[in-house]
């Protein structure tokens, strides 16, 4: 349930902060979530950190909201507020 509604709140959030065009931005959001799920595949038995949401120990649901809609929607963010601008290259920042 806890999933459930940080998702809800993670595509509120972007849809509030995001870029309208996101279609620029789609190709970053797969590589994220392929990145995050091959992340859980290869490191299934020695994971660097362990979710534990309400006290169950392995849940595949929290994961599947985690790869699917939390990292793709954060990268959106992100990108959309990034400050792609030549002025800091051009002084040597």
């Amino acid at each position: 349930m806890v999933a459930i509604v940080l998702s809800i709140s993670w595509i509120i959030a972007a849809m509030k902060f995001g870029d309208r065009d996101w279609s620029k931005y789609y190709p970053s959001m797969l590589f994220a979530a392929l990145g995050n799920a091959l992340y859980e595949i290869l490191c299934y038995k020695y994971e660097l950190w362990s979710m534990e949401p309400n006290g169950v120990v392995y849940s595949i649901i929290p994961l599947l909201l985690l790869i699917l809609v939390g990292m793709p929607l954060s990268i959106w963010v992100f990108l959309s507020k990034y400050p792609f601008k030549l002025s800091i290259y051009i002084k040597g920042i």
